[in-house]
């Protein structure tokens, strides 16, 4: 299979991230580019889609890199893990291990849920105050 490479340039364009974010994702772990024979990184149509969904993370749901880090930890090993189920060979300590992990990526993501509505509330009456003085 002939998958396009990008260079850096390139998918900054693509993700609408920053040359320093993307370097700082691959710093922290999240992505893994390759690199070619001169050394500079090379980025697969994976690492762009996995940038987007790490953007939007950022960005729309409010994940900290910590927790951007442990989602797709978490999402690698839950796969892993329904790959030895399909093999008969799942460990019934590690699957509840991410029964647990998930269960706390849904607190995290419960947390945030409540701190962006108390935010909304916050907005919406601002909102009806500037509508009752126009």
């Amino acid at each position: 299979m002939n998958e396009n490479c990008y260079k850096i340039e390139d998918v900054a364009k693509k993700t609408d991230l920053t040359k320093r974010a993307i370097r700082y994702y691959e710093e922290f772990g999240i992505i893994k580019p390759e690199r070619n024979q001169c050394g500079y990184r090379v980025y697969h149509e994976k690492d762009i889609k996995k940038l987007i969904r790490v953007r939007d993370l950022r960005l729309k749901v409010g994940f900290t890199i910590s927790e951007i880090k442990d989602y797709f930890e978490l999402e690698s090993n839950i796969y892993n893990a329904l790959k030895l189920d399909n093999s008969s060979n799942g460990n019934k300590v590690d699957i509840e291990k991410y029964i647990s992990d998930i269960n706390s990526q849904i607190q995290v993501i419960n947390s945030k849920e409540i701190a962006l509505e108390k935010v909304k509330e916050k907005y919406n009456k601002t909102l009806e105050k500037l509508i009752r003085l126009k």
